[in-house]
């Protein structure tokens, strides 16, 4: 069975659970005490307390609490609790004078601390330091807020330590944003979607840290539906782009097809989720199962099965992947896990999830960098390949020099950068070299002839090699016509000097046309070479090591003239 099909039976699974266990779970037995009673009349009927060791399970319509404050210790104003969806919270307070006074707040109206995801609810007042405080709570879904709910003398954001806390966060955060700076660098190089991915996945960490820590309280208090929402879809958008990312990340060699499309329908199922938790959280805890994490599970178990397949496959980028999810995998399970376990109190790392969140972006941004320089290595070395291969085609290989292919391709664009002299060469009686000393020495004669052509200032000329022992030599500059012909008489010394073997002079004829700018488009490479061949044909005729010089004369737009030399 493939990746994906497993995955969509995970999810099967799953959907299946939330239709067994869809029915609500009844309300806990214990009622609440007579005194408590009139101040909570304005809530439903089915409120519960913990008279067993066992705290009761959600959903419930409505769970009652009760607390006796210790009077050696400070005196509580608030209730805390962990960032959860409920109705309104009706809380009674008796206080050690007998007199006794309630208040009914609704979730918009509780405060959004700054001191991780924790609402304060502030307890009503009376004369004297309570006794008892009774809570109602409606319509609670997250058992770990129930689990939370405790009495405080202070808001925990107002408390000692707290700003040093915050400003931690706020490095935590800078850190965060530095791998996408680093990102946008790459991606001007290399236009890869996982750095794309990569860098929307950390775009999606720093609001996660900024809602789960509450430090955006500190800037733009929140209400809590808002702060509630945002945190779940921002949690489920990290995930998607962390399976998108990791889905691009891995090597495509070292990645199934089939494993690769579940990566994107495990994506798109976080989503999903996370929209179900925030719309309606009731179906995610059926009979007091937190679903939410559950069907978050199988995305895990995709993504376990994905990596150790691609280790198996010998990928090196899945490397750091590994190491940068150890964290956030093992906070994962020890929040899963403790929400499933009855009796257990739900345990949230809030310290792990940080560093979980900083140890996956760095480590991911090496990942990222070591991958991007190993794309870049390769993309490099198949340019040079690519350039090695059109030097073979556009490059003469005994020479060196461009050949007559390569100049096709460029020859419209030399002619627009200026070179305006057009002057063909061929070597006098070459055929007789070849037969005589052999064609070792006449190919030896033939790179020494284009050392001579190419020793021309720098961009100024462009010699070719059009075939046997026929050259090119294209000029532009001052003094096009001398410098082409102190060229040609060039080649005698050179050969004669560093090709030994010779017992005769080698000697060059050529034949020169000088091209007015105004010709431009009106000559093509072919008229071109037809006049200069010709040209080199009556150097030829008349006696050889010599050129025919021609200077053509512009009449009109398309009709040129020509006055003729000799050298």
């Amino acid at each position: 069975m493939g990746g994906e099909a497993k995955f969509r039976a995970a999810i099967l699974a799953i959907l299946t659970l939330c239709a067994a266990l869809g029915l609500p779970a009844a309300a806990h037995p214990c009622p609440p005490p007579p005194s408590t009673v009139s101040a909570l009349s304005a809530m439903p009927g089915d409120a519960v307390l913990p008279c067993a060791s066992r705290p009761p399970r959600l959903p419930a319509e409505a769970v009652a609490l009760q607390f006796e404050p210790d009077p050696a210790n400070a005196v509580p104003r608030y209730l805390l609790m962990n960032l959860g969806k409920f109705d309104r919270i009706a809380i009674a307070v008796e206080g050690r004078d007998g007199a006794r006074t309630s208040a009914t707040t609704p979730m918009s109206q509780a405060i959004a601390t700054s001191a991780g995801p924790t609402l304060a609810i502030p307890l009503p007042q009376t004369g004297t330091a309570p006794a008892r405080v009774t809570v109602l709570i409606e319509g609670l879904s997250h058992q770990a807020s129930l689990e939370s709910l405790h009495l405080a003398p202070e808001r925990p954001d107002r408390r000692a330590g707290h700003v040093g806390r915050l400003v931690l966060i706020g490095i935590l955060i800078g850190m965060l944003a530095m791998p996408i700076l680093f990102d946008a660098l790459f991606w001007r190089v290399l236009r890869n979607r996982f750095i794309v991915w990569h860098a929307i996945m950390t775009v999606c960490f720093i609001p996660l840290v900024a809602l789960r820590s509450g430090i955006v309280n500190e800037v733009l208090p929140l209400d809590p539906h808002v702060w509630r929402a945002a945190t779940i879809m921002t949690f489920g958008a990290a995930i998607a782009a962390c399976l998108l990312f990791t889905r691009h990340f891995i090597e495509r060699d070292k990645l199934g097809a089939r494993q690769a499309q579940a990566m994107e329908w495990a994506a798109a199922w976080a989503l999903i989720v996370s929209v179900m938790q925030t719309v309606r959280p009731e179906w995610m805890m059926p009979a007091g199962l937190p679903l939410h994490g559950i069907a978050l599970a199988p995305v895990l178990l995709l993504w376990l099965q994905v990596v150790g397949r691609a280790l198996m496959r010998g990928s090196r980028a899945v490397w750091f992947q590994l190491v940068g999810w150890i964290p956030l995998t093992v906070v994962f399970l020890i929040e899963l896990a403790t929400e499933l376990m009855p009796g257990v109190p739900a345990v949230r790392t809030l310290d792990l999830f940080y560093l979980g969140l900083v140890c996956e972006a760095t480590v991911t941004a090496l990942g990222v960098t070591d991958r991007f320089l190993t794309l870049r290595r390769e993309r490099d070395k198949a340019r040079r390949m690519a350039a090695a291969l059109g030097n073979l085609v556009e490059r003469d290989p005994l020479t060196g020099l461009m050949n007559r292919r390569g100049l096709d391709g460029r020859f419209a664009q030399l002619r627009a950068e200026g070179f305006s002299t057009f002057a063909l060469l061929d070597l006098d009686r070459f055929k007789d070299i070849n037969d005589t000393f052999g064609h070792g020495v006449g190919d030896k004669v033939l790179r020494t002839v284009a050392a001579v052509l190419a020793s021309e200032k720098k961009r100024q000329s462009v010699a070719v090699r059009m075939g046997g022992e026929e050259f090119l030599l294209l000029l532009r500059g001052d003094n096009q016509a001398e410098r082409a012909e102190r060229i040609r008489r060039a080649i005698s010394l050179r050969v004669a000097r560093e090709v030994t073997q010779i017992d005769r002079v080698v000697t060059a004829s050529m034949g020169m046309i000088e091209i007015p700018d105004g010709l431009s488009d009106a000559l093509g490479f072919d008229d071109l070479y037809a006049r200069a061949d010709k040209l080199l044909y009556e150097a030829k005729e008349a006696g050889r090591n010599r050129s025919m010089h021609e200077r053509l004369i512009l009449f009109g737009k398309t009709a040129p003239g020509s006055e003729t030399a000799a050298a």
